[in-house]
């Protein structure tokens, strides 16, 4: 009952949002929207906002910073339900669910340099190219 409760008024909510929502100009953001952007990233969080925007688009998983930490939340809330079900002990689930989302945002942070990596040819590649094989052997 909580279930259906809970999902009428996502969608309600949903519905709402959908017909209030500010239409997107059909040539594209203004200069203001675009410079919001460069002029957060300057203050105190806005800095942390645009190094996460950074990493979540370096991961070159077609993640936007708001996927990124719903992924985050996804990973822990299932760690979190993991170990609730395995232990019934909702202290151990909450570290489990601070662990799953770290974990998480540890494979984001790994991954964060494959567009560096993937514009620059590696040095074996060059290297072979330059004696002008073209083959095995």
């Amino acid at each position: 009952m909580v279930v259906l409760a809970v999902l009428l008024a996502y969608g309600l909510m949903a519905l709402l949002g959908a017909l209030v929502r500010r239409k997107e100009p059909e040539d594209g953001p203004t200069l203001a929207d675009k410079a919001d952007a460069i002029l957060r990233a300057r203050r105190g969080i806005g800095k942390f906002d645009a190094s996460f925007d950074r990493m979540a688009d370096g991961t070159q998983l077609g993640l936007t910073s708001d996927s990124a930490i719903g992924w985050i939340l996804l990973g822990g809330a299932l760690s979190a339900t993991a170990v609730y079900v395995a232990t019934m002990n909702e202290l151990i689930a909450g570290l489990a669910a601070l662990l799953g989302g770290l974990l998480v945002f540890m494979v984001f942070h790994t991954m964060r340099n494959r567009r560096r990596k993937a514009s620059r040819p590696s040095f074996r590649t060059a290297a072979s190219s330059s004696r002008g094989r073209c083959g095995p052997g």
